[in-house]
């Protein structure tokens, strides 16, 4: 007859065996993902670098466009003979430029008050224009592609109640 009792040192032995090789395991993967949380760091930080830089020089390509402005201004200031046309010529030459980069004028006198584009600096009361009508342009406004870049400033008609 033999025995089926096992002998209570041998499970012993080999559940400590079993634990070591969990731990390590455990340590293994511990190490593994500190390496992971730093090349994920590293990356993080190289993505923001790269990210700053394309911000700083996104502009190079209007300022190179702007710099022949610039450099036509400086010829007509030094021309005694400019003239209203040589300014017009100039004001042309910059709306063009910025036509180019998404500028466009926000559409204002005659139009229904938009708070999302215009802001409101004065009002009148003229029975015979519309309520919430702009009347009058302060100072233009400016969308780049499809966002506001400047509200108009604007006069906007207010018909009175009276209650």
């Amino acid at each position: 007859m033999s025995s089926n009792k096992k002998n209570p040192g041998q499970d012993t032995t080999g559940l400590r065996k079993e634990t070591e090789g969990l731990k390590t395991k455990n340590k293994e993967l511990e190490d593994m993902l500190k390496r992971l949380g730093a090349e994920f760091d590293n990356y993080k930080k190289s993505i923001d670098k790269r990210q700053a830089e394309m911000r700083r020089y996104a502009s190079a390509e209007l300022v190179m466009m702007l710099l022949a402005l610039l450099d036509s201004f400086e010829s007509a200031l030094k021309d005694p003979k400019c003239d209203t046309q040589g300014i017009m010529v100039l004001h042309k030459q910059l709306h063009d430029i910025l036509s180019k980069e998404g500028l466009r004028p926000i559409e204002a006198v005659g139009q229904r008050l938009d708070p999302f584009k215009h802001e409101v600096l004065m009002q009148e009361s003229n029975p015979e224009i519309a309520d919430d009508t702009v009347t009058q342009e302060i100072q233009k406004g400016y969308m780049l592609h499809d966002r506001v870049l400047r509200h108009a400033k604007v006069k906007v008609n207010r018909i009175k109640n009276e209650g």
